[in-house]
This record gives C-alpha cells, structure tokens and sequence, in this order.
C-alpha cells in the first residue's frame, strides 16, 4: 500500500468514526427528547437510546403532579398531601427539555469543533455515573449500560478522529506548497520536484471522453492543486471524476454509498469520493486539499 493509499484510508476511516460519533449523539437527542415528552404525560414507555438524567426529571415531575398509576404511590408510600400542584410539571418539563436543547446543541457544534463533541463526552459521561447512582447496577440495568457505553466509546473515537481530522485541514493549506526543492549537482540552480525525488514517475490515465458542461449536473466538490482544475460531480446516476474538463473516472451508483474514482495526471495521484456517510473528499498525492458536508 502506497502512503497516498494509506493517507487517504486514514482519512475516511477518520470522517466515518466522526460521522458515526455525531449520529449517535443525534439518536441519543431524539430518543431523550421521546422519553421526556412521554414522561411528562404519565407514559410508563421508556426508549433504552437515550440519557438518563432529563427522563429522570421528566418522570419525577409527572410523579409528583400526580400523573401516574397509584400502585407507584403505594410502593413509594407517597400520599396526597405530598403532591404538588399540577403547573409544577412546567418546571420540570423545562429543565428536562434543557438538558435535551444542551446535547442538542452540542450535536449541532460538535460536527465542526472538536471541543464540542469533548463536551458532550463529558456531559453523556457524567449522566451514565448518576445512572448508577440513581439506579444502581442490576441485570435489569444491562441494557442501559450497553447503550451508554456503546455511546461513550462511539464518542470517543470520534474526539480522537476528529483531531487528526484538524491535521488533515491543515494539509489543504499546504498540498501546493509542499514540495522538495533539490539543487543540481552541474548548475546549482534550484529544481523544484515533488517530495518524492528519486519516484519512479507515474504513468498518467486515460482521458474516457471530454466532459459536456451542458447536461444537467450536480457539483459535489471543487477544487485546484498542481494547476489543475478539479471537479467532481453527479450526472443522473453517474459520479465523475474530472480534471480540466477531462473524464478520467466514473461510475455508476443507483444509490451511493463510499467509493472512491481515482486518476494519474502528470505524476499526481487525484482521489475524490464519498465517505459513505456525510462528505464529499479530494484527495491529492495522499493530501486532503478540499472536503465538503453533503446533506443528500
């Protein structure tokens, strides 16, 4: 495996682990949000993806409002007097909901700071240790704390793919510019190369055919390295990878999923792709020179 092959594995292993971090931190909102609505209307249904803290409060608002069945009020030997009025529900749904709106917004930062996703590892953290302060560790629990760990190591790997991710960004900045500069041994006039000096030059690919600007297109990502002008865009079902208006790759994808199409042009190897999951890529001589978030 070549380094560009390895460098661009990297980065779509990271960009999946980061993608998979931010969906489970997405399902953990949804699902809290579902409990804590359901909660407060007196359901006993509780959703195993979610945290634990804002159900617990939504729960405790709706026991204490008197909106549950009465054998909780005979097993917990709560009587009547100790009831509070029917509009103390409003704060505890609020603080519920709040907590939801915290990881919610975490989820909403965290898919381009990395500081963010950390927060929210914190935060998720903290809610699995009052779990077990609220509920203790029982057979009945294990489904709770399966769910909690698997998000907790989901975030971290994320934290820590995100991270080498910066790395990768900071190589968009760089991929023109890095290059080694020998000098000739007869003129001493300085040669620039790429940093491989002593490579076996590469042959470069085909063209399949000139690209027709004409059709209706969609551009799934831009960019320019080495001068030459990159594209990659989707024609009806068909992805294409094209370099100053030349088809190198394609491919045909009824419903896309991660590929990668790939072309040699003057000695430089040029990737884009899809992650699979929520990003368009370039990828030049192992560098990631441009990226961009799809929502479809």
């Amino acid at each position: 495996m070549t380094n560009q092959q390895s460098n661009a594995g990297e980065y779509l292993k990271c960009t999946r682990q980061v993608s998979s971090a931010n969906y489970s931190l997405l399902a953990v909102v949804i699902f809290s949000l579902i409990n804590v609505v359901m909660a407060l209307f007196g359901s006993e249904t509780y959703f195993l993806f979610s945290a634990s803290v804002p159900h617990f409060i939504a729960f405790t608002g709706a026991l204490y409002c008197g909106l549950l069945p009465d054998y909780y009020y005979t097993e917990l030997g709560i009587s009547q007097a100790e009831l509070l009025d029917p509009s103390a529900l409003v704060v505890f749904g609020a603080m519920a909901i709040g907590v939801v709106a915290i990881y919610f917004i975490l989820w909403l930062v965290g898919r381009k700071k990395v500081g963010a996703m950390t927060a929210s590892l914190v935060l998720f953290c903290i809610d699995t240790v009052i779990m077990f302060v609220l509920y203790g560790i029982s057979l009945d629990m294990l489904m709770d704390v399966l769910f909690h760990g698997w998000v907790i190591v989901s975030l971290v790997m994320g934290v820590s793919a995100s991270k080498k991710l910066k790395q990768f960004a900071k190589q968009e900045q760089i991929a023109q510019e890095d290059q080694a500069v020998v000098y000739s041994g007869e003129t001493g006039e300085q040669i620039e190369q790429t940093t491989d000096v002593f490579a076996t030059p590469k042959e470069d690919s085909p063209v399949l055919e000139v690209a027709d600007w004409t059709v209706k297109s969609r551009i799934l990502l831009e960019a320019e390295a080495f001068g030459h002008k990159v594209c990659y865009r989707r024609v009806k079902r068909t992805n294409q990878l094209i370099i100053d208006d030349n088809i190198y790759a394609q491919i045909d994808l009824l419903m896309e999923g991660a590929h990668c199409l790939e072309a040699i042009v003057d000695g430089h190897d040029f990737q884009v792709g899809f992650d699979g999951f929520s990003k368009s890529y370039a990828i030049v001589d192992g560098k990631l020179v441009a990226s961009k978030t799809r929502l479809i």
